[in-house]
């Protein structure tokens, strides 16, 4: 008996020690750079087609030949069951971005944006969380031929990460907070298609998306525990094929519905590690909550022009697998100049 409660109050001890939190951490950053990638994919099909997309009122007189100024308030949310080597999760983000693009001769358009927000996670039955203050930064670009867009994208996001994680050490508790910075960079590319059958326009679209992230060096230091944990990279790409739907605008107010249905396959880094190592001894890895491999997307969008000028949008886009639901609601606000 005081056997098996030695191995039980060791083996604890080995998980509370494993840095799961920091890993899990790593598989909410990379899951939220879909939130920028998302607006400025979302701004490019509102500027390329004479409908709408699933996220914004086209159509507009001049719309394509004129700047336009944007705004967009985000709030996400999402949970993650875990595995059998790493505890369940739930996150919470919020931020603004703030963007403008305008045409250029040749049929291209360009813009930038700036946005800032806050993420939160928890661990599920472990004392650990974490918070994130986060910093954006975009390019974006699109062309169109006829019925067939391109968009392209390149964004950077800059994280202050404070940790807070409480150790079961045989019988004691210790705290660790350590304070570290990480670094999320992306591209995406997407190509579509548009088809206008009727009152709708359908367009079957293929993006391609790679995301790198990168977590500085850190110590945690609680009495006799010293832990070295040194700079990281993690790599996912993800790969979306879909159809966007939207009808033509409804009513004097120009009352626009729109949809997306599409399927995304993850690979790379999907199950994100995280290295630590004691004060001069050998380096140990563990484990995080997994990124989905596949899961379904889904989007829908109400769009109502205010005036010739100023469009309302507001959209729910979700991420959703067997283990892992991520899910964020969007308004955007338009000005055309």
């Amino acid at each position: 008996q005081v056997a098996a409660t030695n191995a039980a109050g060791a083996g604890s001890t080995f998980q509370s020690l494993g840095n799961e939190l920091h890993a899990s951490t790593k598989t909410v950053l990379v899951e939220n750079s879909r939130l920028v990638r998302t607006a400025m994919s979302d701004r490019l099909s509102d500027a390329q087609s004479e409908l709408p997309s699933s996220s914004g009122i086209q159509g507009l007189a001049g719309s394509r030949e004129r700047g336009l100024v944007w705004t967009q308030a985000l709030g996400a949310w999402g949970h993650n069951d875990g595995s059998h080597d790493a505890s369940s999760l739930d996150s919470h983000s919020r931020g603004l971005l703030i963007g403008s693009d305008v045409p250029l001769d040749g049929g291209w358009r360009v813009g930038g944006l700036v946005g800032f927000g806050h993420t939160d996670l928890d661990l599920r039955g472990k004392s650990g969380s974490a918070d994130s203050t986060d910093y954006h930064l975009g390019l974006y670009a699109g062309q169109q031929w006829d019925a067939l867009s391109l968009k392209l994208g390149l964004a950077h996001s800059w994280h202050q990460v404070e940790a807070r994680r409480n150790l079961a050490i045989l019988g004691t508790d210790q705290r660790l907070a350590p304070d570290y910075d990480a670094g999320t960079t992306q591209a995406f590319g997407e190509l579509a298609y548009r088809i206008e059958a009727g009152s709708l326009n359908l367009s079957p679209f293929a993006s391609l998306a790679h995301v790198h992230l990168q977590t500085d060096g850190f110590h945690e230091r609680s009495g006799a525990l010293d832990l070295d944990n040194p700079r990281q990279n993690t790599d996912v790409t993800f790969s979306t094929l879909g159809l966007r739907l939207a009808s033509k605008p409804l009513g004097d107010w120009k009352l626009v519905p729109s949809a997306t249905l599409g399927w995304r396959h993850a690979f790379g880094d999907t199950t994100p590690e995280h290295e630590a190592a004691f004060a001069g001894g050998p380096a140990f890895k563990v484990v995080g909550a997994p990124i989905a491999r596949d899961a379904a997307v889904v989007r829908g969008a109400l769009d109502l022009a205010l005036s010739e000028t100023v469009s309302l949008g507001l959209g729910y886009d979700g991420q959703l697998s067997g283990r892992t639901r991520d899910q964020d609601l969007d308004a955007r606000l338009s000005w055309r100049f």
